[in-house]
Order: C-alpha cells, then structure tokens, then sequence
C-alpha cells in the first residue's frame, strides 16, 4: 500500500516564511532580502501606503499635545492645592509624606534611577518596533495609536490629581520648579515641554503609564510586525513565548517597584491607579475596534473609529480573513438552498410529483 503523504502543519515547519506563509503571500515571503525581512521595506510603496494615513496620524498628534497640555495644566492647579493644603502639617514636619506600605528599603539616594528606567524600556520596544520590525511593519498606525492613548492618559491623569491631592512623596522639592503666580497657560507650555515639571503629581504615576504602554504595544505588535530571520520556534513554540512574557511581565513590575517606589519618586497608590487605567484602557480600545470593524448602521462614535483605522495593517488582514469566512458561509448558505430545493422537487407531496402521477393516470 502506498503512504500517504502528509502535510506539514505551519506548527511544525523548520522555516520561518513557512509559518507565516500560512498569515501572508507566500510568493511575497520569498522575495523578501535579508534587509527586509529584519528591518523592514523601505521604499515609495511603503512610503505611500503609510502617506494614506495623515490625516488620521495629524489628528494622533494633535490629541497628544491637546492631552498634555491639559494635563500639564491640571498638575499647576493641583501644585497649588497641594502646597496650600498641607502647608500647616510642613510647619511641624518638614519631611512629611504619606505612610507607604511598600517601602521595603531605605530610601535609595538615586534620582536619576527611574528616568534611566523608563529611557531604556522605550528604547528596547522602539527599537523593536520600529528599527527592527520586519517586512510587515505597522510604524504609522503605531505611532498614531500611541498618541491617541497618551493624549487621554494625560487627561485622565490630570483628572485624577484634581480630584485627589496627596502630599508630594519626594520631600527634596517642596517647591514647583515653575512660579505659581505665573499664568497657568504658560507655565502648562514650560511643563508640557518639560522645562519645569510638578512636583506633587502623585495618585497617577506618569513614569508607570508610559512603561505600561510601551510594554503593552511590545506584547501586541511584535508578533504581528515578525522578524522573519528569526527561528520559527520564536514564535510557535509555547514555552518560549510564555517563559518570555512570564520575564518581561516581572522585569518591568520589579522595575516600577524599585524606580518609582523604593526611590520614594511615587507611592505604590500611583503605580497601581496609573497601571490599572494603562492596562484597561489599552484592551478596551483593541477590543472595540474589532468589535466594530463590519457595524452596520454605527453611532458617531463607531464611525469616528471606523474612520479612524481604516488604514490599520493588523485591521487590513483581519477583514481580509473576515471577507474569506463570509465567502464560504455564503456559498454554504446557497448549496444547503439548492439541496433542499432538490428534496423538495423529488419530495412525493411536491407539485411536480403530483403532476407526473396524474400523467401517469391518465
């Protein structure tokens, strides 16, 4: 007897143009370089296809500046209640600050610890995502997306420190870097561009919620932006992928711990609200736009999103997929109708079969 030849599944392929053939053109795989497939197409094509999008990456941009400013300008006004809250309790203790349950050590006499922190999570996943991010790059529609979340984490921010004014946990600064008596539009201008900065910008840690974010896209884009020289156990095998995110997950947690907490830059309250929003947010938002990506009749707010990414990469091959599903339900759909239609015909309480009996009666 012969064998019969089994097909290999994309699980257990050896290449990785072989898994992701299965995702994308499998001839398009192959005329990928080296270059490419590690750093991405560069070319006019490209340049076009993300040039599709300006109108939504300007409005990105514009939400992102609208959002920190506002929320600069929510942190003065928050600066000054809580100078002028807590400025009988300084008279007695100059030191004075919340009582931290997660101040397991000493105060580490590092200020410079927790920007370093963020800078190197921010150029481990920009590297990733937009240096080295493969043939099936999604560096606009990235880009965009972050500044829509980070336009209205800031104003979620400043909403939070307006309605709860906790002490400034770092007691070397009792004072903003800015004057308070200047106007409130242009000291929000220094701090959004960061030429000063608050100093009581507690309840909502801002250094949190952007290595929050950062992480979060590392775990949603860098499968779908694949390296593809890299070895396909990278991306099909489950232990790795686990074990990876298992390490990314602590690493960063242990990191915020150290950074924000043990260097007294933040309390703990800060790190939790600020994650606890990042996370629920950043889910919501990729759930939504599923969600609604084939809503018919939409409201305002379903169209604004509909609009919005319409040129999304990850979106593009979704509906791609969607498109091929609905063709195979359809054609399902009319071979069940011409099957019962057949049934019907042949069934003996048919018409037709009533006429050929009295045809052969007669």
């Amino acid at each position: 007897m012969e064998k019969k030849n089994k097909t290999e599944s994309p699980l257990t392929t050896t290449t990785t143009e072989d898994y992701f053939s299965s995702i994308y053109d499998k001839n398009q795989l192959r005329k990928f370089t080296t270059f490419q497939k590690i750093f991405g197409v560069i070319d006019v094509n490209d340049y076009k296809e993300n040039l599709k999008q300006w109108k939504q990456f300007l409005f990105s941009i514009i939400v992102a500046i609208l959002g920190a400013y506002i929320g600069s300008m929510f942190g003065i006004i928050n600066e000054s209640h809580e100078i002028n809250g807590y400025a009988h309790i300084r008279k007695l203790d100059p030191n004075f600050r919340l009582v931290d349950g997660l101040y397991l050590v000493s105060n580490l006499n590092m200020p410079w610890l927790p920007g370093a922190f963020l800078a190197h999570i921010l150029t481990i996943v920009l590297l990733r995502v937009i240096v080295f991010c493969g043939p099936y790059s999604m560096r606009a529609t990235m880009l965009r997306r972050t500044f829509v979340f980070m336009g209205i984490l800031y104003v979620s921010r400043g909403l939070c420190l307006l309605s709860t004014t906790l002490p400034r946990a770092d007691t070397n600064y009792p004072e903003p870097h800015y004057d308070l008596n200047d106007s409130i539009f242009y000291n929000g201008i220094l701090v959004t561009l960061q030429i000063k900065r608050n100093a009581a910008d507690m309840c909502f840690s801002g250094h949190t919620m952007i290595t929050v974010l950062y992480m979060l896209m590392y775990f949603e884009y860098s499968k779908q932006c694949p390296i593809l020289t890299l070895p396909t156990r990278m991306y099909t095998n489950v232990w790795i992928n686990t074990l990876w995110t298992f390490f990314l997950t602590v690493y960063v947690s242990i990191g915020v711990i150290i950074c924000f907490i043990c260097t007294r830059f933040h309390y703990s309250l800060d790190c939790f609200v600020a994650f606890v929003f990042t996370y629920f947010l950043y889910q919501w938002y990729h759930f939504k736009i599923r969600e609604t990506m084939f809503a018919k009749n939409p409201n305002y707010f379903i169209s604004f999103l509909q609009w919005f990414e319409q040129h999304a990469e990850d979106l593009q091959l979704e509906r791609k997929k969607m498109r091929e599903l609905q063709e195979i339900v359809e054609k399902y759909q009319y071979l069940q109708q011409l099957r019962i239609q057949s049934l019907v015909r042949n069934s003996p309480k048919s018409w037709n079969h009533f006429n050929h009996k009295m045809d052969t009666i007669v």
